[in-house]
């Protein structure tokens, strides 16, 4: 347990203060608005956080999954997708915000962010130094 917490604040302490407290703005927007939305937000922190390989990919699925589920409606969907690109950004710089496509109507029918998410992760792997 305790290398866990330690972990945790190595982490922490890479991240930028400012992405932190809009993130945490951003969590309680939400609970106040979406509280449903607040939850997936929160297990997308915990699953980037957790998984730091796969997280951006499998929370690009998730997300891509939920647009076909319903998550589609004009606002909500809105929200996650802005969220998953932020993420995306944060991650994969100017190349995250090709999820900017999901906010035109109708092109959240496409995976978009999954796709996005696998194509930046493989480039990535395979040229690591212009990224």
């Amino acid at each position: 347990m305790e290398s866990f917490i330690e972990n945790t604040k190595k982490a922490l302490k890479d991240i930028p203060p400012v992405y932190i407290v809009g993130a945490l703005a951003f969590v309680i927007y939400l609970l106040e608005t979406h509280p449903i939305l607040a939850g997936f937000v929160v297990f997308g922190f915990l699953i980037t956080f957790i998984f730091k390989k796969w997280g951006v990919i499998i929370l690009s699925i998730l997300a891509d999954f939920a647009d076909y589920m319903g998550a589609a409606v004009p606002i909500v969907g809105d929200f996650l997708d802005i969220f998953i690109v932020i993420i995306q950004a944060a991650r994969y710089g100017t190349q995250g915000f090709v999820g900017l496509f999901e906010l035109i109507p109708f092109a959240d029918l496409f995976p978009i962010l999954a796709i996005n998410a696998a194509f930046a992760e493989h480039k990535k792997k395979n040229n690591p130094a212009t990224t």
